[in-house]
């Protein structure tokens, strides 16, 4: 086995001052302590994978994330650990940040620290935390990093609460410098701003961007996505990564991506964001394209309809207290209860299941076979291109067997209870209100997705109710805020959009019973592991 790249005996920094013994490998810093010491010392032995290391840097302060001039007298390293611990009796991963400091262990050694052994380390670790070949020191030393582009990070400094600037600027701009990382900042000022960026901007300044981040809550994320969608370019300008840190009044896409991964959603999730961030992480996200009247939108969350719309545009007045609004409101408009007729056309994924059967495929493993077609298979002529056009659809039952409804009566809905309704029908995804207030629809380009428009009729192995409803809520993720998961079986890319429906036409009385709306949204804000 080679020997170490670097090797020297550091002194901690901290509460105890001990003298370890300090290795670097290519592929781990090992830590030790020394032998002359007490058997106590010894849980400061630890080994730390280079994948694991945040950033590293020297300086003269003692403090890890206090920038100096003056020559560097300390090592600091930021790294990650992972640890299992329950929640709700889910076994999750949880994310730490962990760092250390170490100084010189002797005068002798400090002065070796002034000749630029410290900058050795910091050169070394930065080297093989980018997963390079093993090389000498000398070559490591003289290597020059090829220069990333920079990410280019969008924060709504009014987002919820009014936290997502200092969550910028304390949180992830320590970490982006010790990571080495470019970035830029851009503050949105007004509605839609993030979309006016996006569309606006030329396809040279567009491209300068390794990755486009919003800091915010679910609804700067949708502008951005719209706003590529608005662009003659928009196919070249998709293949751009974006992402997202909690910081709004509505996290649903972070929370559903920690949910994803079994991750403990720690600390609003912001740590373990700002990770995948700067480690470049990347997966699909599936979009859904939303047709309306005024034109075209796309949802990467939710499409919400009746209750679930109603909580999220009128909860608006209670933006200043932060996520809390939407389970407040909650009860606000089930006590004053609205109804609103709709039809809803929809493809049954294959392999769609009862609950029960739900819960035992849960246990066993996947239990969706995906449609490679949205039309009858009968018709060859109109198969959909599996790499452009692959789309997938499935039917959920709601939290409760009681509110099912694509097994009732085909006529159980054509006579109904004539009821007050609201001034306006409301239909838009679970995100911010001005996302469709402020929204030039008609811009957005669509490419053929293969689906019936609004006018033309649904192909004959779609399913059709016609009723007035409650709640009309369609998923592509998990969460649809940092605590409420409206469906646990969802995945980011999964290709899989679930429908939650509680409609009058099912009950006999012909009434929907507030409880049961009240009981679905506890148990979704109970993170829905009861939900099916």
């Amino acid at each position: 086995m080679a020997g170490p790249v670097l090797e020297d005996k550091f002194s901690t920094v901290g509460l105890f001052t001990r003298t370890v013994h300090v290795q670097l490998h290519p592929f781990s810093i090992c830590i030790s302590a020394s032998s002359k010491q007490c058997c106590s010392c010894s849980n400061l032995d630890t080994e730390i994978p280079i994948e694991d290391v945040l950033g590293v840097s020297a300086s003269s302060s003692r403090s890890a994330w206090r920038s100096t001039e003056d020559a560097p007298k300390y090592l600091h390293i930021v790294w990650t650990t992972s640890s299992k611990a329950s929640y709700k009796g889910l076994e999750m991963n949880k994310l730490n940040q962990r760092v250390i400091t170490l100084g010189p262990s002797s005068s002798q050694q400090q002065n070796l620290f002034k000749s630029g052994r410290l900058e050795q380390w910091v050169k070394c670790i930065q080297y093989y935390s980018k997963g390079l070949a093993s090389a000498s020191l000398e070559t490591i030393c003289n290597y020059s990093p090829v220069s990333q582009k920079p990410i280019l990070f969008l924060v709504n400094p009014r987002s919820g609460s009014g936290k997502a600037e200092s969550i910028f600027r304390q949180r992830l701009v320590p970490l982006l410098e010790k990571a080495k990382r470019n970035y830029q900042l851009m503050l949105t000022s007004k509605p839609n701003h993030g979309r006016e960026l996006m569309s606006e901007m030329s396809p040279a300044d567009i491209s300068k961007w390794c990755a486009i981040v919003v800091v915010s809550g679910d609804g700067l994320l949708h502008e951005v996505i719209n706003g590529i969608f608005e662009r003659s370019d928009w196919a070249t300008t998709c293949q751009i990564p974006i992402g997202i840190i909690p910081g709004g009044s509505g996290n649903g896409l972070a929370r559903s991506v920690a949910y994803s991964k079994q991750e403990l959603h720690a600390d609003n999730g912001i740590l373990q964001s700002a990770v995948g961030v700067i480690r470049g992480e990347t997966k699909p996200l599936d979009l859904v394209c939303v047709e309306t009247s005024e034109g075209p939108i796309y949802s990467f969350l939710s499409i919400g309809y009746a209750l679930m719309a109603d909580i999220d545009i009128e909860s608006e007045c209670l933006r200043f207290v932060g996520e809390i609004r939407f389970p407040l409101w909650s009860f606000v408009r089930i006590a004053s209860l609205r109804l609103y007729r709709a039809k809803l056309s929809y493809l049954p994924a294959d392999g769609h299941n009862t609950t029960e059967q739900m819960r035992r495929a849960k246990r066993e493993g996947s239990f969706l076979k995906r449609r490679r077609s949205l039309k009858p298979e009968e018709n060859k002529g109109l198969q959909i291109d599996k790499l452009d056009r692959e789309r997938y659809f499935s039917v959920s039952e709601t939290n409760y067997d009681s509110a099912l409804c694509d097994s009732s009566p085909a006529n159980s809905c054509r006579e109904y209870e004539s009821e007050p309704e609201s001034e306006q029908n409301t239909f838009h995804s679970l995100k911010e209100f001005n996302d469709i207030a402020y929204s030039k629809l008609s811009k957005v380009n669509t490419p053929d997705l293969g689906v019936p428009s609004l006018d033309e009729p649904v192909p004959s192995n779609w399913k059709t109710i016609e009723d007035e409803f409650a709640i009309l809520y369609a998923v592509s993720q998990s969460h649809i805020t940092s605590t409420c998961c409206v469906s646990p079986f969802s995945a980011p890319s999964d290709g899989v959009i679930w429908i939650s429906m509680v409609r009058k036409g099912y009950f006999p009385s012909r009434k929907i019973p507030r409880v049961l709306l009240a009981k679905y949204l506890l148990k979704s804000e109970n993170n829905g592991e009861q939900a099916f």
